[in-house]
């Protein structure tokens, strides 16, 4: 039903998708981790790793002050990504004639693009 009404398209990426990026980030997270640990290991003593961590997460949050901002867009996306499909689901239940599922695809173009 998404795919016919080109909500796909419009909106972005499915859930399943979705849990597959997840679970490539959760990868990643879990591999630095182990990155760091083993550096902490390996690094001379006269580094006060804390501190250098805590720098380094500054500069992070300094450069991506964006980030958040996109994340709540992208949220507030699939919120209307998932409305858009009840809609869509609710309208096909009424059984409509082919020429108002036509005109209904009309606006929806002409409103979503």
């Amino acid at each position: 039903m998404a795919m016919v009404n080109s909500m796909c398209v419009s909106y972005g990426r499915g859930k399943a998708l979705i849990r597959q990026r997840q679970k490539i980030f959760k990868n990643k997270i879990v591999n630095y981790k182990i990155q760091v640990e083993q550096y902490e290991k390996q690094a001379p003593l006269s580094i006060d790793l804390k501190e250098l961590e805590r720098m380094i997460n500054n500069f992070i949050k300094q450069d991506q002050y964006r980030l958040p901002i996109e994340l709540e867009q992208q949220r507030h996306m699939l919120k209307f990504d998932a409305q858009d499909h009840r809609l869509v689901e609710t309208f096909y239940q009424l059984n409509a004639r082919k020429i108002e599922i036509s005109s209904t695809k009309t606006i929806w173009k002409a409103t979503h693009h």
